[in-house]
């Protein structure tokens, strides 16, 4: 069956026997495919497959499958065998010194207790929990997962597969959240997703979501409503009862203040 093998954009038709075992895989493709050699992980619509067992077994013919290679260390050069030195002479034995009195002990101290350790420098901390509006993704994906530091213009997404990886999977487990996460990098290319259109359509590949599936023109109101939140319609539907002549000054004024209603109602009233 032939399968398409995506490693760094580079797309490679391979015919395979998908019954095969990870490490039988893996030498096919390290022998036959010129990949090189290393840690191999395989990839399927944002989850890990067949570390254990088949990776392709059942997967579709023709599907896509990412490749994430760990290069293996360079084995250490092997060390030139040590020129024989002369035994050395015998030198006289010494008696050892009589050992000094030993100091009195000081009274036992009271061990202190440890202090708590603040959370954000804890280790082993809980992964983010799935998210159902684009808010809730903000505080619970990509900002524990330190994004804005990983896709920074000196990056790149092929850098970080296994994390792109797993926020995938935590969008393909939140089919509400999915849409309006990628229509909005789609849309706002913010900075630290720097070449936002490459992550967007690895991580839509990921999740087998079409690309043409996400349009949305930016200047449809409609459509931007549809992007907020609960707290955050709720938030717009209040001023929009003493300011109904002004939907999309209302709607625009909070983005600006951050939802905030308190300022976004100072802004409004000041025009």
């Amino acid at each position: 069956m032939k399968f398409l093998f995506t490693l760094q954009q580079n797309v490679k038709e391979v015919d395979v026997d998908p019954t095969l075992s990870h490490d039988a895989l893996k030498d096919v493709l390290v022998k036959q495919y010129g990949y090189k050699d290393g840690t191999y992980k395989f990839i399927f619509k944002g989850k890990v497959i067949g570390n254990t067992t088949a990776p392709l077994q059942g997967i579709p013919e023709g599907s896509k499958i990412f490749l994430y290679i760990k290069a293996s260390e360079s084995a250490p050069a092997e060390s030139k065998p040590a020129e024989a030195k002369p035994a050395p002479q015998p030198q006289p034995v010494q008696a050892p010194p009589r050992p000094a009195p030993l100091p009195a002990q000081p009274a036992p101290q009271p061990v202190p207790r440890p202090s708590p350790i603040p959370p954000q420098f804890q280790q082993n901390q809980p992964r983010p929990q799935p998210a159902n509006d684009l808010q809730q993704l903000e505080e619970s994906v990509i900002k524990p997962l330190h994004l804005r530091e990983i896709y920074d213009p000196a990056n790149e997404i092929t850098n970080n597969m296994e994390l792109t990886c797993e926020v995938s999977e935590i969008l393909r487990r939140n089919p509400l959240a999915t849409s309006v996460f990628l229509k909005q990098e789609q849309l706002s290319q913010p900075v630290y997703l720097a070449n936002s259109a490459h992550v967007v359509f690895n991580i839509a590949s990921m999740l087998g979501v079409p690309l043409h599936d996400l349009t949305m023109p930016e200047s449809d109101f409609d459509a931007e409503l549809e992007q907020l939140s609960r707290q955050q319609k709720e938030k717009y539907d209040a001023l929009v009862k003493d300011f109904e002549q002004q939907k999309e000054k209302v709607l625009e004024s909070l983005i600006n203040n951050d939802f905030d209603s308190v300022k976004a109602r100072a802004e409004l009233e000041s025009h």
